[in-house]
């Protein structure tokens, strides 16, 4: 008779076990205060010391200098490079997707969803800068005039078929393939984010796979429906800039961009980052008791990829939230 197997040391070695963080920041980012009260990029106020040796010699002079630096926001995105998606739920031309699961998009950069969003988080809820959606056949049609424009376009039937504005930091997060507890038996939820926060740094150091951004479709899904996925801007700014209109002709760097306002130009033409499409099969469940989730499932190492395309690139030096520094690269 063969000896039994060894008993399993880590019981994440047979089950997945993952964990959540509702939101993430890097950079300049973290040092933003409050949204701008004019304008729709928001900035943070930087003061340095200069220090030279005078051409005759002598003692070493010091200068301070101070000046409120702007940063990118929505208006200044004119595309998001494919390579920064690593996974969509389901996947393109899939033909049998359960219709109760949520459809979803990941991202390999742990704060791409909320990285140009301008403002400060409010405790736990940050509204992302893009959001994804879905649409059946007849709640849109195709952009018919793409002359001038720097991004493709839809017309919707409706902004109805958009979901609430005010809710969209619920349905975004980063997800982790690994516990961040250290007593995973004993604690579900952590609020102690100084005690957190080492912990995904050290993660994010041993493997910086282990880490990703998601968006979810909080929409439920028909059976036997072909839809299409669109990857939107959420604020106006960013819809403006997207269809080729200025985008400083929004009412405020926060303004929904599925908000009516006067003289609101093109109101149900929404520019796209990102699109695939897919269809439904049947429901997983009793249509009575059939739960609204969505898979979650380990994934290979995606590589590195080039996070965006835009006009000029941001340099920055990461920082997660606003606590203490995380280099994660």
């Amino acid at each position: 008779m063969s000896d039994p197997p060894p008993p399993i040391a880590d019981p994440e070695d047979l089950l997945g076990t993952y964990a959540f963080l509702p939101w993430l920041r890097q950079g300049m980012a973290t040092a933003i205060a409050a949204p701008p009260a004019s304008g729709i990029r928001a900035s943070i106020h930087v003061e340095v010391d200069i220090t030279g040796t005078p051409p005759s010699g002598g003692a070493s002079l010091t200068q301070s200098a101070a000046q409120d630096i702007a940063l990118y926001g929505p208006g200044d995105i004119l595309g998001i490079d494919s390579s920064a998606v690593i996974r969509t739920e389901p996947r393109a031309g899939v033909s049998n997707f359960e219709s109760n699961y949520l459809a979803a998009i990941d991202f390999y950069d742990e704060d791409y969803p909320w990285r140009y969003t301008p403002a400060p988080a409010a405790g736990l809820q940050f509204t992302p800068w893009i959001a994804l959606i879905v649409l059946k056949q007849g709640e849109y049609t195709e952009g018919k005039n793409i002359a001038n424009r720097p991004l493709p376009f839809i017309t919707l039937s409706s902004v109805s078929v958009l979901p609430n504005a005010s809710e969209l930091w619920a349905w975004s997060h980063v997800h982790f393939n690994q516990g961040l507890s250290p007593s995973p038996s004993t604690e579900l939820v952590s609020t102690d984010m100084s005690a957190l926060i080492p912990r995904v740094q050290s993660i994010l150091n041993a493997n910086p796979d282990l880490a990703y951004s998601r968006l979810l479709c909080p929409r439920m899904l028909d059976v036997n429906t072909t839809y299409d996925a669109f990857v939107i801007p959420v604020f106006e700014s960013g819809r403006l800039a997207g269809l080729g209109q200025d985008p400083t002709k929004a009412p405020s760097a926060l303004a929904s961009a599925w908000a009516s306002y006067a003289n609101q130009q093109e109101q149900l033409n929404f520019p796209y980052y990102y699109r695939w499409q897919f269809t439904t099969g049947g429901r997983w469940q009793s249509s009575s008791t059939w739960p609204t989730t969505m898979r979650l499932r380990r994934q290979p190492p995606p590589t590195r990829p080039a996070a965006l395309r835009q006009a000029q690139r941001e340099s920055h030096s990461p920082s997660f939230l606003t606590l203490p520094m995380i280099r994660t690269r």
